[in-house]
């Protein structure tokens, strides 16, 4: 539960001010030049923060600065009763608002059901109330959807002071068993979030019936990652005319999602609008954990995009979809494409209580586990992904273990993997050097040579190995050596 905001008071220049919260993160002033004492200084400050408090719970923010000009107004013209009014002004404000709550539309002679208060969340109504504690749900048809088809068969009608933990546990009971553990635990975490907001900031509950260790626990099951070799195969099969292949937009999607490590919704959902391709970065305002994020696209897929809107989607606006044309279920299309590419491996296909099944997250997974492999950092990694701790990292730095040891390498760049662009690899010069160039490389100058040979002289002292032969020769006469020096040989020790 939020900490409840406090009204403080403070002195400037000889006049008293009252500062109240307004919103999160943002106040208001206001001079109470009547005032004279500190006491009631910060008697005046709480009720006006009190006031503010009503007007918001009430959904009428817009009236916040008007009425504590008012209020401050009442308390210049009667100093005696001026705080009393305010106080009463408080009250009449707080009782309009129970009443609404109590006699409004969402109430019944039998009380108010558990589907009757949800459905006002998930519509947006108890955003629209309680704006400050109530965040606007992006997910709600989702939601709304989970609600429908296992909680209000069995919860629906009940009044929503009647529930107890038993109504909630026949929720869970009712669910299939072949339905994974995430299904049971994002159902059990609509039920308690909505009896939470019955709790606070709504006040129909004073407690929740659902204790802290309702929510089921999540067996987390590895899910399949393209190998680069299998990402190149989806990528270069063309839908040719008397081939079953890919389609082109399929192919961009899935290379984009295993290179820039985006979320499935992120992608689908991005404009050219949230990308720069002329400077090869993006920017992700909108997404999951409401924390908007930029990086650097890869190379090859700032090529790739920008040869899909020059070709494709030259007269796009900047609202359109990147990604226009997918349709249906992205998971069950990649699971046909994966056979198309004549992609068999049998860990892709397995779904079972050990392994999942390859679907749409696996090319997230993929860039994980191969940017990993490759050396890239904990940290490059989450400015892609938006993971907000490594924990939810370290779950691929074993299978990226692997993969480094078989030296897969890395993905091929998109732009060269997807024939349509007509992008090649550049080949290495192979062009042979001069003979006289050649030699010096091989051999070196003999100034060169020598500081070779005196490093691995001074590397190989102290370590078992045989000092330089004049030195041995040195040590087993007990003679001084030789003053003569090769301009090969190293300089001995003094």
């Amino acid at each position: 539960m939020p900490r409840k905001a406090q009204g403080t008071s403070y002195l400037s220049d000889g006049c008293w001010y009252a500062r109240v919260v307004v919103a999160p993160k943002k106040t208001a002033a206001r001079g109470l030049r009547w005032v004279t004492a500190e006491p009631l200084a910060k008697e005046w400050a709480a009720v006006l923060q009190e006031l503010v408090d009503a007007l918001r719970a009430a959904a009428r923010t817009a009236e916040i600065s008007d009425a504590l000009s008012l209020a401050v107004k009442v308390g210049a013209d009667d100093e005696a009763a001026g705080l009393e009014r305010v106080r009463q002004s408080v009250a009449k404000l707080r009782s309009e608002k129970a009443a609404a709550r109590l006699t409004g539309p969402t109430a019944t002679k039998g009380g108010l059901t558990f589907k009757k208060f949800a459905r006002r969340w998930t519509c947006g109504e108890l955003h629209a109330d309680y704006p400050d504690h109530i965040p606007l749900k992006k997910s709600a048809a989702t939601d709304a959807g989970r609600l429908e088809l296992y909680v209000y068969p069995a919860l629906g009608n009940t009044a929503l002071t009647d529930i107890t933990l038993k109504h909630a546990q026949d929720v869970l009971r009712r669910i299939p068993g072949a339905r994974s553990t995430s299904t049971r635990r994002h159902v059990a975490q609509v039920m308690v979030r909505i009896l939470n907001l019955a709790v606070y900031p709504c006040e129909l509950l004073k407690v929740s019936p659902l204790p802290k260790g309702f929510l089921p626990k999540v067996k987390v099951r590895p899910g399949g990652h393209l190998h680069p070799s299998e990402d190149r195969a989806l990528l270069a099969c063309v839908d040719a005319p008397g081939k079953s292949g890919v389609p082109l937009v399929y192919r961009l999607v899935y290379g984009f999602l295993a290179r820039e490590g985006m979320r499935k919704e992120e992608a689908l959902a991005m404009t050219w609008s949230d990308l720069d391709l002329e400077r090869g970065a993006v920017r992700l305002d909108t997404n999951k954990t409401d924390d908007p994020r930029a990086w650097v696209l890869d190379p090859g897929v700032t090529a790739a995009l920008t040869w899909w809107k020059e070709t494709h989607h030259k007269k796009a606006k900047p609202s359109a979809l990147v990604f226009d044309g997918i349709k249906g279920r992205l998971a069950e299309a990649l699971q046909r494409h994966l056979k198309a590419a004549g992609i068999d491996r049998p860990e892709l296909a397995e779904n079972n209580a050990k392994r999942r099944q390859m679907n749409v997250h696996g090319l997230r997974s993929t860039f994980v586990t191969i940017s990993l492999a490759n050396g890239r950092s904990e940290t490059w990694v989450m400015d892609r992904t938006g993971h907000r701790s490594s924990a939810m990292v370290n779950r691929y730095r074993r299978i990226a273990r692997t993969v480094a040891e078989l030296a897969l390498g890395p993905l091929t760049r998109l732009d060269h993997a997807i024939p349509e662009t007509g992008a090649k690899p550049k080949r290495p010069s192979r062009r042979p050097l001069p003979k006289k160039d050649a030699g010096k490389m091989r051999e070196g100058s003999p100034v060169k040579r020598a500081r070779r040979a005196e490093t691995s002289r001074k590397l190989a002292e102290g370590k078992g190995f045989e000092p330089p032969v004049p030195l041995r020769v040195h040590l087993i006469s007990n003679q001084a050596p030789s003053t003569t020096r090769s301009p090969l040989q190293g300089k001995h020790p003094n």
